[in-house]
């Protein structure tokens, strides 16, 4: 299934071996059961400067890497991407897939498929996100009395993040 020199990518967070979810390793060693320590198969991989050693219960966290997805190779560079761009997947068709996609690419960027796919993409904005930036750039002036109110709460509060609910800060952190 795996063999040396493999591409994978780390699936879950694993802070105490410092890899984390997003990240991409090369397998640089294989030890089977019959060699092993424990009787069970190993994986050694490089991720950067820090090696990890997989046993088999633990190849559920990574996965070959030769290909991902967009959402996945957030936060990666890559020396070449292709970028299939195709009407069959219209709901991912979205400018900001787009320029994640570009943006990952360090040297190459080829993009297949169908002309009209990528002026869908590029005319077609995601959902607008719900936020007050706007507002809170130009004055207060044009918000929404409730959104004023929020504002308030948030700018007189000594730990402003005490007032966003547990489970939203745990999400985003």
């Amino acid at each position: 299934m795996y063999r040396i020199g493999d591409k994978v990518l780390q699936l879950v967070n694993s802070p105490e071996d410092n890899v984390f979810n997003g990240d991409m390793g090369q397998i640089v060693g294989i030890t089977l059961a019959k060699q092993s320590e424990d009787k069970v198969d190993e994986l050694v991989i490089q991720f950067d400067a820090n090696e990890v050693t997989y046993k088999r219960n633990e190849w559920n966290k990574i996965t070959l890497s030769y290909c991902c997805s967009i959402h996945k190779s957030q936060g990666s560079e890559f020396q070449m991407v292709i970028l299939p761009m195709v009407h069959q997947y219209q709901r991912m068709l979205q400018r900001n897939l787009l320029y994640t996609a570009v943006t990952r690419s360090k040297e190459m960027l080829i993009l297949l498929g169908e002309p009209q796919a990528y002026q869908t993409c590029v005319s077609h904005e995601s959902a607008t996100r719900l936020t007050t930036l706007k507002e809170r750039i130009n004055g207060t002036e044009k918000m929404t009395p409730l959104q004023r109110a929020k504002l308030a709460q948030f700018e007189e509060a000594d730990d402003p993040f005490y007032l966003i609910p547990l489970r939203t800060r745990r999400q985003k952190w």
